[in-house]
């Protein structure tokens, strides 16, 4: 398994949050772009939190990262919809040149087009007030 975190902060709590998983060599989290899972692929299953939204060119890096997976390995993307996202991510992000989701089908959409299938979705929380989203693919 392998995850790439948007920042160093985020990376370092999810080490502390997963410590025996890494520990015990069922983790490991890299700090960096998609083409940094090079070095450990193939992998069965890759979690990315929270970075769909810095991919300027979401379908190239999804491309890639299939390309890492094993023949039937998994993508976990993990990500708030625009409307749920506080307010200042959904001012300063676009202006900043990155893309925000307005629904979970724009996001199957993305994954189907780079060749995964088997796409379903999963709400933290309230549908009302969703605390965030993953949705899970087959390579």
């Amino acid at each position: 398994v392998w995850g790439i975190d948007a920042s160093p902060e985020m990376l370092s709590q999810s080490r502390k949050r997963n410590s025996n998983a890494i520990d015990s060599g069922r983790l490991t989290l890299i700090e960096g772009s998609t083409a940094s899972l090079a070095a450990i692929a193939p992998v069965d299953i890759i979690f990315a939190n929270h970075v769909l939204y810095f991919w300027h060119q979401p379908a190239d890096e999804l491309t890639r990262l299939h390309g890492f997976l094993v023949g039937s390995g998994i993508p976990a993307l993990a990500y708030q919809l625009r409307q749920n996202m506080p307010s200042m991510p959904q001012r300063q992000f676009p202006r900043a040149g990155h893309i925000l989701y307005e629904s979970d089908e724009d996001v199957a959409a993305l994954l189907r087009s780079t060749g995964f299938t088997n796409i379903s979705h999963m709400v933290k929380g309230s549908p009302e007030a969703p605390e965030g989203r993953v949705t899970f693919a087959t390579a």
